[in-house]
């Protein structure tokens, strides 16, 4: 008896850990492009906005360059602010992964501008499926509607994960 409720429990738990891989699988196949490195870096506008550059690789490894405006609004505060190391928290990685793949972005124009002036630029770079490269610098950081949302996400990491200050 002891043998048929061994068996039965490891046939339930040989089930339940094949549903989950099988759910992993499934999300990671629903992504249309491998995503080995992502760069994003934004410029200065005639005012406070803040200068960045974030660069990720695909295990999360990030490095963040504060420039100028991310820890201070004042025209005297030193430049650069600093240099900055951390993994990208899994589930903020995989939203950024998720809407890069959602708007297919090899597809997208390599330039955006809007029709006025004094406005910051968004520069994204992307390498993917095997040292393929998509660009996209847009002046305005309004290229499109899911390019903004994107933008949104790089603007939050810089204060949404644990940064740890190399320089």
């Amino acid at each position: 008896m002891k043998k048929k409720y061994f068996f039965l429990g490891m046939l339930i738990l040989g089930f339940l850990f094949s549903c989950e891989s099988t759910k992993k699988t499934a999300s990671s196949s629903n992504m249309k492009y491998d995503i080995e490195r992502i760069e994003y870096f934004t410029s200065v506008c005639f005012g406070t906005c803040p200068q960045f550059k974030i660069e990720m690789d695909k295990n999360r490894s990030a490095v963040y360059e504060a420039i100028r405006f991310n820890f201070s609004k004042e025209f005297g505060s030193p430049s650069p602010e600093g240099t900055f190391t951390g993994k990208i928290n899994e589930n903020d990685f995989d939203l950024i992964l998720k809407k890069l793949n959602e708007m297919d972005f090899p597809a997208l124009q390599d330039n955006y501008r809007v029709k006025y002036t004094d406005v910051q630029t968004a520069n994204l770079k992307i390498i993917y499926d095997g040292g393929k490269e998509k660009t996209i610098t847009d002046y305005g950081m309004m290229g499109t509607p899911e390019l903004e949302e994107l933008y949104q996400l790089f603007l939050a990491l810089r204060e949404n994960q644990n940064w740890e200050k190399v320089k």
